[in-house]
């Protein structure tokens, strides 16, 4: 389960480097070739913050007694990929997002690991 601890370090260096690129496009003028909709830049820089949070929260709620590695790298694994599509949307705004493209594919296997992740933490912790 430490795992998480390391991991919410990590998301939030991730979240950090994003905000000083979100500086960098918005307000410079830096890199707007390639992250053309800073939207979703915005989105990827708080999601990884949001994710950090609940994994050191799942980590101190759960602890290491309940809690399984396979649901701590569930986690790991949804939290690192979901705020990824984001940073996917803010280099290519207009990729196809139908459920069956690759795109749609990845967002679905990223919402399944995450889902499956958190959704365990919260069962361990209502019994």
């Amino acid at each position: 389960m430490e795992i998480l601890l390391k991991s919410g370090a990590v998301f939030l260096i991730v979240s950090l480097a994003l905000a000083w690129l979100l500086v960098a496009v918005k307000f410079l003028g830096l890199f707007t070739q390639i992250f053309t909709n800073q939207k979703y830049l915005l989105s990827a820089h708080i999601d990884y913050i949001l994710m950090a949070i609940l994994n050191w929260l799942v980590y101190q709620v759960v602890g290491n007694a309940q809690g399984s590695e396979i649901m701590a790298y569930l986690i790991v694994a949804g939290s690192a990929l979901n705020p990824l599509l984001f940073l996917i949307m803010s280099v290519k705004p207009d990729i196809k997002k139908s459920p069956f493209s690759p795109f749609g594919m990845f967002s679905s296997f990223s919402f399944l690991l995450t889902t499956a992740g958190y959704g365990w933490a919260a069962w361990v912790m209502l019994v």
